[in-house]
């Protein structure tokens, strides 16, 4: 059991290390971070229950499993939608009424920290139902996958304090549409590329992880420099 922790948890444990080394002006209390945590990883009940649903309906609009249309609705409706929209509720439950959310950055390391509880309770389920082997792959994509997408998410998550906070509540909703969209939307390539599995979709998929990376990074940094009081 400590090995399958390991395995599903180690890269997530090391990315949320970098992160949180970025945090420079205010560290976020720890027992709000491990809160997220637990939130990330309770709503993969929901995205269990989202995707059964989605699953059942899907099946009587395209019959065909195999079929482009299909697969492509399965990954960015069924799957991508349904986790990245249950992440952000748990985001959003475990941390916008917050005092401590004051900083810009603090939205950035908040969604990276439910990421981290969906993806590794995730990972540790696929190793439950399959093997070790497919939940080493899982901790070397998904999870890193599930970092990418938290970034952007929030990023646009922190914006969406900013406009509340000054009263703007059509922007905050906005803002916070945005935040599920953009990691619904690269969520969704992110899966589709593999479940195609052909050679360009791989070209594809590996082009797309390295600028998400480049971005991630880049962004991180950014953040981390830039960051300032919520106004």
């Amino acid at each position: 059991m400590i090995l399958v922790f390991l395995i599903a948890a180690g890269p997530a444990i090391l990315m949320f290390r970098y992160v949180y080394k970025k945090d420079t002006i205010e560290k976020e209390p720890r027992s709000l971070l491990w809160k997220l945590v637990i939130f990330g990883a309770l709503s993969v009940i929901l995205a269990l229950i989202l995707e059964l649903v989605g699953g059942t309906i899907l099946v009587h609009f395209i019959p065909n499993e195999y079929s482009r249309s299909y697969i492509l609705t399965e990954m960015f409706i069924v799957v991508a939608l349904s986790e990245e929209l249950s992440k952000f509720l748990a985001l959003k439950l475990g941390s916008w009424r917050n005092p401590a959310f004051n900083y810009t950055f603090d939205g950035l390391i908040y969604a990276i920290c439910v990421a981290i509880g969906f993806s590794v309770v995730e990972d540790i389920m696929y190793i439950a139902s399959t093997s070790l082997a497919t939940g080493i792959v899982r901790a070397l994509t998904f999870i890193p996958g599930h970092f990418g997408f938290a970034v952007f998410t929030g990023l646009v998550y922190s914006k969406a304090r900013e406009a509340a906070n000054k009263g703007n509540r059509g922007a905050a909703a906005g803002y916070q549409f945005l935040a599920v969209i953009l990691g619904t939307v690269m969520h969704g390539f992110y899966d589709s590329c593999l479940s195609f599995g052909t050679n360009l979709t791989i070209v594809f998929f590996l082009v797309f992880v390295v600028a998400m990376y480049i971005a991630v990074f880049l962004m991180i940094r950014k953040a981390s420099l830039k960051d300032r009081l919520i106004g």
